[in-house]
């Protein structure tokens, strides 16, 4: 008797789409949510980035990945994305500035 291949049954729930129904739902009640990386590559599993610019045009979200791993989704702004890119940059340049600061602080401590 030959062993047979084990074949799971189709989960009838979509979990991708549920997530991202929770997102929709989360943005709506308050304004601006954070998630993970883990429960976005879940939410958007499968998508590539086309899809995804799509959906958040759909839905008129923006979805920001901070350099501190915070991942912050929230409605869409009137301003064109130019501007919005422009004040990222901006409160990066401002963050490095800071940590350049910081790091000199003990040269003027102790001069």
């Amino acid at each position: 008797m030959e062993p047979q291949d084990y074949i799971a049954p189709e989960c009838p729930l979509d979990l991708p789409a549920i997530l991202r129904d929770n997102i929709l739902t989360d943005v709506e009640c308050f304004g601006e949510i954070e998630r993970c990386s883990q429960q976005m590559s879940s939410a958007f599993s499968g998508w590539d980035h086309a899809q995804i610019d799509q959906w958040c045009a759909e839905h008129n979200l923006v979805i920001i990945a901070h350099y501190d791993g915070r991942i912050v989704i929230k409605p869409g702004s009137t301003r064109p994305l130019t501007e919005l890119r422009a004040e990222l940059q901006a409160e990066n340049s401002a963050r490095i500035r800071a940590e350049v600061e910081a790091m000199d602080w003990p040269e003027v401590i102790d001069g």
